[in-house]
């Protein structure tokens, strides 16, 4: 975190983040200023508001992707992918669960894929990366939380964020035009921020672990209401992805490579 502040894009006030302030270990806890702002989340009720936020959403995501630490020991490569994707089989083979026969094989398959971005782009990563996760402050959006900070493919950071945003729209939390326009917004903003090509099949794999490995495992793990109830539909959004040859209108911004 000292290293995320004291760069080039904190210093300028490009990337907005909570300072560090101290850190105590025997507690494992980083103490932070606060900063202002609604998170995201809370936020699906004003349409035109939460559309622009996720334009700039998507531009501080790339600032972050671009701001280079000498020293960071979490990586979020092949091996931790693969971590991933055997915890989450490791837990549905201890019961009967909803849409487990059908999530098993795309866990199967995502791991035959390994890696899923080939490209061996690696940038810096937020980690967990959910509109709980970004607090808005009228045009200024800050990243909080990054309690998860790594190194890996930048598709890792995109697809978490797109995934929670299908979760939402599973959960009936925001309309499905909303969820669709949102994410195209969002993608597009994040490809103009950064000088690197998003190639479309490699983010719909990860957007399909994300939707696994995050989405689904944790409506096993946290039992909220209403999780459980959309597991078979998230496993067809992650099946969808992973293995019919069109590209969704919600993820197409007529720029990507696929």
């Amino acid at each position: 975190m000292q290293q995320l502040w004291q760069s080039p894009a904190c210093l300028e006030h490009r990337l907005n983040i909570p300072k560090p302030l101290m850190y105590q270990p025997e507690l494992k806890m980083l103490w932070q200023t606060g900063v202002p702002g609604i998170m995201l989340s809370e936020l699906q009720d004003q349409t035109t508001l939460f559309i622009k936020s996720m334009e700039n959403v998507g531009r501080q995501l790339g600032i972050l992707h671009q701001v280079s630490l000498v020293d960071c020991r979490q990586r979020h490569d092949q091996k931790f992918n693969h971590q991933e994707l055997t915890k989450v089989a490791n837990l549905l083979s201890k019961f009967n669960a909803p849409a487990r026969n059908k999530i098993v094989p795309l866990i199967t398959r995502l791991s035959q894929l390994l890696p899923l971005d080939p490209s061996g782009q690696e940038v810096t990563l937020h980690g967990d990366l959910h509109p709980k996760n970004i607090l808005i402050d009228g045009n200024r959006v800050y990243l909080i939380d990054l309690d998860n900070i790594g190194i890996g493919s930048p598709l890792q950071d995109v697809s978490s964020f797109i995934a929670a945003l299908l979760n939402l729209k599973l959960m009936s939390s925001i309309s499905s035009p909303l969820a669709k326009q949102s994410i195209k917004v969002f993608i597009l903003a994040y490809r103009e921020s950064v000088p690197w090509a998003i190639n479309d099949l490699h983010l719909r794999r990860h957007i399909a672990k994300a939707l696994i490995v995050e989405r689904i495992f944790r409506s096993f793990t946290r039992l909220k209401a209403g999780r459980m109830e959309i597991i078979e539909n998230l496993a067809q959004q992650a099946e969808m992805l992973l293995y019919d040859n069109f590209i969704p209108a919600w993820l197409s911004t007529g720029d990507c490579y696929g």
